[in-house]
């Protein structure tokens, strides 16, 4: 759930984070105590106060899975067009040099938005340095599958994305009409599928299996696909106690 605009700044940070994570492992590994993240840093206006509570506890229910070096430490709320980001409606996950959501205030304004969006970028941590490879890879894999010949690109994205059989079943945004513009990008990489159908699998699980039951009359192909994939994330996620759905496991 990143701004385009931020795209390549944070692919940038995600890849110098993940060698921040490793060398992180390997000194504990040596002996070195690393720092216990059970609190989160708060960067926000004080009226922004009653919803730390709230977002602390939905950023704590990843963060346990998470290498300690990679556990979000700090949450920022930009008010406003601020200079430095995109504007109110962006939220994003900044992993160096201390992992960091910047979240946008207007997410604040609803709990089950805040709640949906900070575990669609934790989703990101948790895939990007807990997931195992052949994990990871099968997602990849399956990302190309669901692509072909139809990924949207540029700014035809939100219209392309409408008229592809697969992405906007993993778009939260198609589950939450009226209250972003848009909240997510599955057809970005393998990391924003993971974390978008993540979040609709959790907030969104019986209108998901409505849809894919009718997808499965219209088109059997992309139907397989797309169980495909939600069985993959739900794989992932198994014995975490965070994301399960009998139905397709």
């Amino acid at each position: 759930m990143r701004h385009q605009s931020k795209a390549c700044c944070i692919l940038l940070a995600a890849a110098l984070a993940l060698s921040s994570c490793k060398n992180g492992e390997s000194q504990a590994g040596k002996g070195m105590q690393q720092p216990k993240k059970d609190t989160v840093a708060w960067a926000a206006p004080q009226k922004y106060a009653h919803m730390r509570p709230l977002v602390e506890r939905s950023l704590q229910e990843v963060n346990r899975l998470l290498p300690d070096s990679c556990k979000t430490s700090e949450v920022k709320v930009v008010e406003g067009a601020a200079p430095d980001y995109a504007g109110s409606w962006t939220v994003f996950y900044t992993p160096y040099p201390s992992p960091t959501i910047v979240l946008g205030s207007s997410f604040l304004s609803d709990s089950a938005l805040a709640k949906l969006v900070i575990f669609h970028e934790q989703s990101h941590a948790f895939f990007d340095f807990s997931a195992p490879q052949e994990a990871k890879s099968r997602m990849e894999r399956l990302f190309l599958q669901a692509m072909g010949s139809k990924k949207p690109s540029a700014s035809q994205d939100i219209a392309l994305e409408k008229e592809h059989p697969i992405f906007p079943l993993f778009d939260e945004s198609s589950y939450c009409k009226g209250k972003s513009p848009q909240l997510g990008h599955p057809y970005d990489g393998a990391s924003e599928l993971f974390a978008s159908a993540s979040a609709v699998l959790r907030f969104f699980p019986s209108e998901f299996l409505s849809r894919l039951r009718r997808l499965e009359q219209e088109d059997k192909s992309a139907s397989k696909t797309a169980k495909e994939i939600a069985r993959a994330v739900l794989e992932i996620w198994k014995g975490s106690n965070v994301l399960s759905l009998p139905e397709l496991e």
